[in-house]
């Protein structure tokens, strides 16, 4: 059973916690010269039950349809599709995927990290099967 703590106390390269439960990393994209930032958000559903939320940009909402997106899902092995609002008039479509904590062994915490990369990679993909720029 993990913890936040656990979480932050993984010698992750090119983790940066930005914020009091907001932690960034910063993988390599599907190609070279592009990269992939996925970012880790601890959340407390009450009475005490902790959750990892793990999220990878791919567009801003105003950009794209939904269609366009779930084609370039494709045979996708991890995650699902998510909207957080940005600005005013605005949302930013995400690859990621929310669980307890408590589900996540890391005594061998390079899964954990491969784990993450393969989403970092998938959301990669997506955003330049739709942009063919590197973005986010």
């Amino acid at each position: 059973m993990a913890t936040w703590q656990d979480i932050l106390a993984l010698q992750m390269p090119r983790a940066e916690e930005v914020s009091d439960g907001v932690l960034t990393l910063q993988f390599e994209g599907c190609e070279p010269n592009r990269s992939q930032k996925v970012f880790l958000f601890h959340d407390v559903l009450k009475p005490d039950l902790e959750m990892i939320r793990i999220s990878s940009a791919i567009a801003l909402a105003s950009e794209i349809n939904a269609e366009t997106v779930m084609q370039g899902l494709g045979n996708m092995l991890i995650g699902g599709l998510s909207y957080s609002p940005y600005g005013d008039n605005d949302g930013i479509i995400s690859l990621g995927i929310t669980l307890p904590l408590m589900f996540l062994d890391l005594s061998e915490s390079a899964f954990f990290y491969v784990y993450l990369g393969i989403l970092a990679r998938d959301a990669d993909r997506v955003e330049q099967g739709i942009f063919g720029t590197d973005r986010f």
